[in-house]
């Protein structure tokens, strides 16, 4: 089954899902933006990339978040399900391209959220063919997100807060037509400072963006030598100081253990 095909049949399914689940309750229409999944991040040699398994659930520190100024990141799946419109013959370009413009993010505010705003939005650009998909890297929880939840250490007296939202992400046809994907909902876990990157190790491959979730860096063993990265060491006990990550400065520290 070729490429364009398969999306067809994937967006057919989905896009009957999408009517039965929101028949009960609206008139929503199903868009041609497909939003499919969430993909954790991986870093690699060459920089982060997606996973390959997609992920219904995270887990992310608001303390570390708010010191590194780091939010929380993942990758969306968004798939174009319409055809071609062009039509060189008679002038027309391809007008069904989509370019994404916004992600919206909107909280589910029960006990005990209530305090958050209903929704956020942050703002992106990127480009999708007709019949085809791409995976986005998108900060969804921000950190001055973040800051709001950690302001309120009393939440996290019993432990983790789990946090649930719903992910769309807007956009329009290349003709200017508004479009809306359909809506995906995530679970997230929270912790307040109990989140220590690679306690008593280097940090290496960080992807520098995600200090603050556990998906966004590899631990490494630290330098046996102190003379080629001691300081580096001290990164690692820097990081299981918590300064956390550290994860960012330590992932500079873990660099400079890996041979600076």
């Amino acid at each position: 089954m070729n490429r364009k095909l398969r999306w067809s049949v994937l967006a057919a399914v989905i896009g009957a899902a999408s009517l039965a689940s929101f028949a009960a309750c609206t008139s929503h229409v199903v868009s041609p933006m497909l939003l499919t999944g969430f993909f954790p991040v991986l870093p690699t040699k060459d920089g982060c990339v997606a996973g390959k398994l997609a992920v219904t659930s995270g887990f992310f520190d608001v303390a570390v978040a708010v010191r590194e100024r780091a939010p929380f990141n993942m990758f969306l799946d968004l798939v174009n399900v319409l055809e071609s419109n062009e039509a060189i013959e008679e002038g027309r370009l391809n007008s069904n391209r989509i370019r994404g413009t916004r992600v919206l993010v909107t909280f589910d505010r029960t006990t005990p959220f209530e305090f958050l705003p209903e929704t956020f939005e942050i703002g992106t650009g990127f480009l999708i063919d007709t019949g085809e998909a791409v995976r986005i890297p998108v900060a969804v929880i921000a950190p001055e997100v973040a800051q709001v939840i950690a302001d309120r250490p009393e939440l996290f007296v019993d432990g983790i807060r789990t946090l649930r939202f719903a992910v769309r992400v807007k956009g329009t046809l290349l003709d200017g037509t508004e479009i809306e994907s359909n809506d995906l909902d995530f679970s997230l876990a929270l912790s307040h400072d109990r989140f220590i990157p690679c306690e008593g190790r280097a940090i290496d491959l960080s992807c520098a963006f995600a200090t603050a979730q556990p998906d966004g860096f590899v631990c490494v063993d630290a330098p046996a030598d102190p003379g080629a990265g001691g300081s580096a060491g001290a990164g690692g006990s820097a990081g299981s100081g918590g300064s956390a990550g550290s994860g960012g400065s330590a992932g500079a520290g873990g660099s400079a253990g890996a041979g600076a």
